[in-house]
């Protein structure tokens, strides 16, 4: 790969780890949800959307990580046409 496809992959993973700072905060007020006084006066639909919730929230932490660890332990930290496609791919379904 040319330096300027280097450049792109760096700027690919500096915006998911961006990304993942985001979502760290919004699943900290997620979780703390569930230790507020009103939660368990919630029905058990409510409470049931709310765990759904959570594992989605889960999933896209999930997407936005992996680009990073491909990064390092698949390419050895080598940029490459795959992990950009992959960073691009993954953070879009995030």
């Amino acid at each position: 790969m040319t330096s300027a496809d280097d450049k792109r992959v760096k700027t690919a993973l500096d915006e998911t780890r961006l990304l993942i700072l985001g979502a760290q905060i919004l699943f900290g007020f997620h979780l703390n949800a569930a230790f507020q006084r009103g939660f368990g006066d919630l029905s058990a639909l409510s409470k049931g959307l709310y765990v759904g919730s959570f594992a989605v929230m889960a999933v896209a932490i999930g997407l936005l990580i992996a680009p990073s660890l491909q990064h390092r332990l698949v390419e050895q930290g080598r940029a490459s046409a795959r992990l950009l496609a992959v960073t691009t791919r993954f953070a879009a379904m995030a």
